[in-house]
């Protein structure tokens, strides 16, 4: 039997920009992308991601949407729908971060529709001077609309900017915004039925975006602090998320922490190395193996604990037992998820190292037994797993 030690990284799927509609691969790719923002800042593929939006798809599912209508109810012309408030307030906080980029970011060839919402975020960002020439006609609509990230939410769309704007930067202030809707003392429209609306669209948005680590912890920290009404409303938001994470647990668990020990082809872990992170896994466990099979012991875990920075600690330890009990080969303190920020600590992360076990003409029939200890050193908690594969002929 021969063992290999390899380093990876795997991620399972987040959201996409695809609406109602079937997603499709690129809606997979920018939704990923937009999540991840805050955490990842790549800003060298925000050419690429206004290129996205020329596709049109997002613009041609925004002229279906009746939500662009509630401007009747609380009128603010800074954008005709939705989907142009969350792109407004996804690109407002990149374009402030990166004044001098903008230029070359905003080529002529951009759509309308496009160009529309990069004025509208130039405007809110406060760099209005950063626009092209040819954007003249686009900024003086959008400098007489005034959009900004600092107004009371007050219509579903306002709701949307906020999510962009916590997404691209991480500023946890934004997702107070939408936290206020849910408070009685906060500014409201007048018309009691919507308001109750936006109260519902407020709690189901938040209940939705709570696997984000920035959301998570501004719930906690408001949730905390809060009294009466508001308090009673995050309570039924934070207990809806709690059954969740319940319900995602992985088989091992301590709390928030949880693991899973796989024994699977490594074939198939290959692949997965080489498909795109919002593709999922899509691995199957074994049970059996023959003389020549080369299998994986991978390790899943979730629900790490995250320090100030939104950075995780996860390693472990793995051996591999002989059917007669004997220890083969032994690994210790090996990194499994390191740094940050990290977007959504409940996605099931896969450890960066994984034990490859070859099975040779000389190795004995039997059980093989494979145990990890899998330590959170930011929680402080620790788990023990064990697998086992059987050698036939």
């Amino acid at each position: 039997m021969r063992l290999g030690l390899f380093l990876i990284l795997l991620l399972l799927p987040l959201p996409t920009l695809a609406g109602d509609r079937e997603p499709t691969p690129d809606d997979l790719k920018w939704g990923h992308w937009m999540m991840a923002y805050h955490a990842r800042k790549d800003v060298g593929s925000v050419p690429d991601f206004l290129a996205y939006l020329d596709q049109g798809t997002i613009w041609e599912w925004e002229k279906n949407d009746d939500s662009a209508h509630d401007a009747t109810i609380t009128p603010r012309p800074g954008y005709t729908s939705c989907r142009y408030a969350m792109v407004m307030g996804f690109l407002a906080p990149i374009f402030a971060q990166n004044p001098d980029k903008v230029g070359g970011w905003l080529i002529d060839v951009l759509s309308e529709d496009t160009k529309r919402a990069a004025a509208l975020a130039l405007v809110a960002a406060g760099i209005e001077d950063k626009a092209p020439p040819s954007y003249a006609a686009l900024m003086a609509e959008a400098k007489a609309d005034a959009p900004s990230l600092d107004v009371p939410a007050l219509r579903a769309c306002d709701l949307d900017m906020y999510w962009g704007a916590t997404f691209a930067s991480g500023d946890a202030r934004y997702v107070d915004r939408i936290l206020d809707v849910l408070d009685p003392a906060s500014p409201r429209t007048g018309n009691d039925l919507y308001d109750m609306v936006m109260r519902r669209s407020a709690q189901w948005s938040l209940g939705s975006n709570m696997r984000y680590a920035v959301v998570e912890r501004a719930v906690a920290q408001r949730r905390e602090a809060a009294t009466g009404d508001l308090r009673r409303a995050l309570d039924e938001v934070w207990a809806a998320y709690e059954k969740n994470k319940a319900a995602a647990r992985l088989p091992v668990h301590d709390g928030d922490f949880s693991a899973l020990l796989a024994i699977v082809d490594a074939r198939e872990i290959a692949k997965a190395v080489e498909a795109p992170s919002y593709a999922g896994l899509g691995i199957r466990p074994l049970k059996t193996a023959r003389r020549g099979d080369v299998v994986t012991a991978h390790l899943i875990t979730s629900g790490m604990g995250l320090d100030d920075r939104f950075s995780a600690d996860v390693t472990y330890s793995v051996r591999l037992l002989y059917p007669d009990g004997r220890v083969y080969g032994e690994f210790k303190d090996i990194e499994a998820t390191r740094g940050g920020p990290i977007v959504r600590r409940f996605d099931a992360w896969s450890a960066r190292g994984h034990l490859d076990i070859e099975f040779v003409p000389d190795d004995p029939l039997g059980t093989y037994t494979a145990e990890v200890i899998v330590r959170d050193n930011v929680s402080g908690k620790a788990l023990t797993l064990t697998n086992a594969i059987d050698l036939v002929e």
